[in-house]
């Protein structure tokens, strides 16, 4: 495994935003998992561009590819999030065949290679698109198990036996392959709980061969309100994440395990709909939590001159690190100050994101540390 830290990340302008302006040192010790989201249900969030395209998916799938693939040009995976397995463009393609075919067009077929899911093996639409790629899939193999999947790990016989039809389909081999325990959501889910299953499924896999692992999940809460109870008010929400990949990477030295997480979104946020009082508010990783400044209604008040208030009490608080580490926290310094616009809620996930991926980037070098301090003490035990 050449990279560690896995951060799953949607192809959506604040993300791309971030991407762009991470240093380099970052982007080289980075692989994201890019999701191309799917089209709004409700027309009322589609731009003017959608609504008068004939093709809208394609259309939308095509500008997503492009935006992301404008600021990264580095090795990725990409997978189709919350798509159906089944779901198809216009032209009658299954999605993730046309994210691919757009990638193509970009360039990046040879930097970009697509996550399998194991949710959606037994579909036999995704199963068709999967396996026409799979000779990208064999250059870095990866199996996401979601949150579905990481429950039904009991059932070994099952999971086995769908993991060597996996390999013979797609010509892969599982000891050259990277098994992806996925929580997302961790709210509700103990550190005890998830390493049981990380457990229980690191001791399955090795019956397999498999020796490559990445654990992740998030522990941001859906809502700023479910992370701080009031208006115009700072919380810190554990990222029981983190410990959890530090626990099982440095118990299982012996093991190759990255990490992946969500950014600075929760994956069980809400992805459409009308919010006429969303609340301003600024996501500020620090050591183990999210530092998280929540404003008020951005149609009440000073509005979106809040994000200044808001930039001011992150960076009068003892949790920031200064403005030397990303663009993002720059950026904070600057709103701090009251220089510039005042930014939106897209430009906001942007800075929070660019300070997210670089904090987090040196969090897994710490770890990584860790691992390879068990390792040479193993190696350095004299045997009776």
């Amino acid at each position: 495994m050449n990279y560690r830290y896995f951060p799953v990340l949607p192809s959506k302008l604040g993300e791309c935003t971030a991407l762009r302006n991470l240093g380099s040192d970052v982007k080289t010790a980075i692989k994201p998992i890019v999701e191309i989201p799917p089209l709004p249900k409700n027309k009322e969030y589609w731009s003017k561009k959608l609504l008068s395209s004939t093709a809208p998916i394609q259309t939308h799938i095509h500008d997503s590819v492009r935006k992301f693939s404008e600021v990264w040009t580095k090795p990725c995976f990409y997978d189709i999030g919350a798509w159906l397995p089944n779901d198809q463009a216009e032209n009658g393609s299954n999605v993730l065949l046309q994210i691919a075919h757009e990638i193509g067009l970009a360039g990046g077929q040879n930097l970009s290679c697509p996550v399998v899911r194991m949710d959606m093996w037994d579909d036999p639409d995704y199963k068709v698109a999967i396996k026409a790629l799979a000779p990208r899939i064999k250059t870095d193999p990866v199996i996401r198990f979601d949150h579905v999947s990481t429950s039904d790990l009991s059932d070994e016989d099952f999971i086995l036996e769908v993991l060597s039809g996996m390999a013979e389909d797609l010509s892969i081999s599982l000891r050259e392959t990277t098994i992806f325990f996925d929580f997302a959501s961790m709210v509700g889910t103990s550190i005890a709980e998830a390493l049981a299953r990380i457990e229980e499924g690191i001791e399955l896999m090795a019956r397999a061969g498999v020796r490559s692992f990445i654990v992740g999940g998030s522990s941001m809460p859906a809502t700023v309100n479910d992370a701080v109870e009031h208006h115009d008010q700072d919380g810190l929400v554990v990222r029981r994440e983190m410990t959890l990949f530090q626990l099982a990477a440095t118990q299982h030295y012996h093991l190759d395990i990255g990490f992946a997480d969500y950014g600075i979104r929760s994956p069980a946020a809400p992805t459409e709909g009308v919010f006429p009082h969303q609340n301003g508010k600024i996501r500020y990783t620090v050591a183990g939590s999210y530092f998280i400044a929540r404003g008020h209604s951005l149609r009440q008040g000073n509005r979106f001159h809040q994000f200044f208030d808001l930039a001011e009490r992150i960076v009068n608080s003892r949790h920031y690190l200064g403005d030397h580490l990303s663009w993002g926290d720059e950026q904070l310094q600057s709103k701090a100050l009251h220089l510039g616009g005042t930014g939106n809620a897209t430009s906001w996930v942007a800075i929070d994101t660019c300070h997210h991926l670089t904090l987090v980037s040196s969090e897994v070098d710490q770890v990584m540390e860790e691992v390879e301090e068990a390792r040479t003490s193993a190696h350095d035990i004299p045997i009776a």
